[in-house]
């Protein structure tokens, strides 16, 4: 299924590319705030009041360290155009690629990279399980028994927690609902541990790390109505058991073409009436070759996002899956060639560069 929606953005219907940016929303805060015309993705996010994030690739760890030690144009172009980053290298495989032995390397060169240059930090994942990616060391996947479990990854979670004290939020579970439709996810996770392992990852993850903003967060929901509104309703009973979440993500990869923008809309609002904090985690807006105008497509597809993001108190932080094109995971999870980002190789700004701002 998930194969299928993500091949559909080689192609589909992209007449109706959404709303023009300047209508506005009713509530939530101004988009048009005061900004100087040459200002910064990073200058508007804050005269807008969000934060403004961007995602550094670890697909080639020696690469994205060299990128941000090094007197580098990309390291340059992130210190000037964002606020936040995200993939610290702290997921269960990256971090611990064998029980007992940690990988620190990536992880200490974000880490330090954000704390020189004054950047938030937004940790991906602590679990993570599903079913068309292999996310988790074979260690951790052999061990069948819940309190061993709970044990390793309590283990590892305090390792990530003693030597990054000052990480601001981390995913404590990304992708916990089945790809399409309402369900959770059946996966390691809920085999091992139970069906309520998501209320009892956050509980133990606020005991463990206090200091962190808690997260869950999501794909495809603003294509699926079914599976937003079961995000919602998982979000939902935490909140009302008590359950110390602090926010919820909404990646936002585009994959298809248009989402339901009233699906969006209307998460978004749920969300904002719930109390909870939300951030869009993953943008990105892949756009086929053969498709006409289609970096202005892309502008208006992610700018959209940006918009609602806006028009809900909710929303506060915006993030960006990759620096420039010549960097996508997209590369290799689809085709080449689609482009999904906002700066180009040569890390000249798109079209979607001045949509968003």
């Amino acid at each position: 299924m998930a194969l299928a929606l993500i091949a559909a953005a080689c192609g589909g219907d992209d007449a109706d590319v959404g709303r023009p940016a300047d209508e506005g929303q009713d509530g939530g805060r101004s988009n048009s705030l005061p900004c100087d015309p040459d200002c910064t993705l990073r200058e508007a996010a804050a005269a807008a009041g969000i934060s403004f994030g961007v995602h550094i690739n670890g697909d080639n760890p020696e690469e994205h360290i060299q990128d941000l030690v090094v007197d580098d144009p990309v390291r340059d172009l992130v210190v000037r155009e964002f606020d936040r980053i995200t993939n610290l290298g702290v997921g269960m495989a990256p971090f611990q690629p064998r029980r007992g032995e940690y990988d620190f390397a990536v992880a200490d060169a974000m880490y330090d990279f954000a704390a020189e240059h004054g950047l938030s930090t937004h940790a991906f994942h602590w679990l993570w399980s599903q079913d068309l990616l292999d996310l988790n060391p074979e260690w951790l996947e052999a061990i069948t028994d819940p309190t061993e479990m709970w044990a390793a990854l309590e283990d590892h979670l305090a390792t990530v927690v003693e030597r990054y004290p000052d990480i601001d939020r981390i995913n404590v579970i990304n992708e916990p609902m089945a790809v399409a439709g309402g369900a959770l996810a059946d996966n390691l996770f809920s085999s091992v541990l139970g069906r309520d392992y998501v209320a009892e990852a956050i509980r133990r993850a606020d005991a463990i790390a206090p200091d962190y903003e808690l997260f869950v967060n999501e794909v495809l929901v603003e294509y699926d109505q079914a599976k937003a509104e079961g995000y919602l309703d998982l979000v939902t009973g935490l909140v009302e058991d008590g359950v110390p979440v602090d926010g919820v993500g909404i990646q936002a990869h585009l994959f298809t073409g248009d989402p339901e923008w009233d699906v969006l809309q209307w998460l978004l609002e749920e969300l904002d009436a719930l109390g909870v904090r939300v951030a869009i985690t993953e943008l990105d807006a892949p756009v086929p070759k053969g498709l006409p105008d289609r970096f202005e497509v892309q502008a208006e597809r992610m700018a959209r996002v940006v918009e609602l993001c806006l028009s809900v108190e909710a929303c506060d932080s915006v993030i960006l899956w990759g620096v420039h094109d010549g960097n996508s995971w997209l590369d290799d999870f689809m085709v080449p060639g689609l482009d999904p980002l906002v700066f180009t190789r040569e890390l000249e700004p798109k079209p979607a560069y001045d949509a968003i701002r």
